[in-house]
């Protein structure tokens, strides 16, 4: 091979080789603006879904406001031979309360559903459930002057175990949620 047919294999290699070059760079700075923007999505989500996380566990925390008057946590009459209940007056407004703060719990339980994923709507659709269930077990204590049977003792005390495990289960599925987003 003489010099003159080494310097055309040469040229020819250097300009296939800037033809590559450049078809890379054209890709790579066609696909950087897309990344960035599934990055910025991702923040974007990210923040939604924070948001709606910190709302609904706000929404928990005034429920357990409501729940004061009945939890077995914080009072012990669940756990006597013969409760009394606590006055009407306090069992009836400790329930509008209750339910205030579940028509609020409800909405933000919305917002939850939309951020998703799913396994976190449906940890927030069980607490909520329970919400609901543990109201049920309270319609009872209305009754002014009734003395509380055993039974509706025991199923109320049931009934704040199912929704402290559900509340533990979705705290969990939040913490999950958000260090998976990042």
């Amino acid at each position: 091979m003489d010099q003159g047919t080494a310097t055309v294999w040469a040229a020819v290699a250097a300009a296939v080789g800037v033809l590559v070059t450049g078809w890379f760079t054209y890709r790579a700075s066609r696909r950087q603006p897309i990344d960035q923007g599934d990055v910025e999505l991702g923040q974007t989500l990210r923040g939604e879904r924070q948001a709606a996380y910190e709302g609904f566990i706000n929404g928990v925390t005034e429920l357990d406001e409501a729940l004061a008057v009945f939890d077995p946590r914080h009072h012990l009459f669940l756990l006597k031979d013969r409760p009394a209940l606590p006055r009407p007056s306090q069992v009836n407004k400790s329930l509008e309360h209750l339910e205030a703060a579940s028509a609020v719990l409800g909405a933000l339980k919305r917002r939850v559903e939309m951020a998703g994923p799913h396994s976190v709507v449906g940890a927030a659709d069980d607490l909520w459930l329970h919400v609901i269930h543990y109201q049920e077990k309270l319609i009872p204590c209305r009754v002014a002057g009734r003395r509380w049977p055993l039974k509706e003792r025991k199923k109320l005390a049931k009934a704040a175990r199912d929704l402290n495990r559900s509340r533990q289960v979705l705290a969990k599925r939040f913490r999950t949620a958000l260090a998976a987003a990042r």
